[in-house]
């Protein structure tokens, strides 16, 4: 097919990698949501955890009757939906002034980021941070009632390769 393949963000990558901790250790507890309007890309979380459900919404004003909780990533927030929610929040940095500066964030990108972030901070139980230094940028431009959260992110431990075969990779 003509479909170029996209190299997945550091937010699908960590996503992935959720719902595939969340598969191993705790099978039947979680339902994992998507966007109608991205259901085609759903594949990637179905190889991610194959014995998670995954539940399709449009706004989410369903899913308040149907889970208890929803934990959503960056700023990929169900709209309508009004149970506890908690937020990660990877980094700040389209609304810190050098990205502006230096042309890194467009004004539109910036304005969407913006809002984004402030509903967050409104809407949102719980933050969680990768970094002490995001949870800083993210209380001074956007201050929340929420609970903010550092929780450095995992790391899948790179496969170990023989001599031999890291020798064969590497020439």
């Amino acid at each position: 097919s003509g479909m170029m393949t996209r190299r997945p963000t550091g937010v699908g990558v960590d996503g992935r990698g959720k719902a595939r901790a969340l598969c191993e250790r705790s099978p039947g507890r979680y339902t994992l949501i998507h966007p109608w309007g991205r259901w085609r890309a759903r594949g990637e979380l179905r190889r991610a955890a194959p014995d998670l459900p995954i539940r399709g919404y449009v706004g989410g004003r369903g899913l308040s009757r149907g889970f208890s909780l929803v934990h959503a990533l960056d700023t990929r927030i169900p709209a309508a939906y009004r149970g506890p929610l908690i937020v990660t929040v990877f980094d700040v940095l389209s609304m810190l002034p050098m990205s502006a500066e230096l042309g890194f964030s467009p004004a539109r990108f910036r304005a969407r980021k913006e809002a984004a972030y402030r509903r967050i901070a409104e809407r949102a139980d719980a933050i969680v941070t990768l970094s002490s230094a995001v949870r800083d940028d993210l209380l001074a431009m956007f201050p929340t009632r929420a609970r903010v959260a550092v929780i450095p992110p995992g790391v899948e431990a790179p496969p170990s390769f023989s001599r031999e075969e890291a020798g064969r990779i590497l020439s």
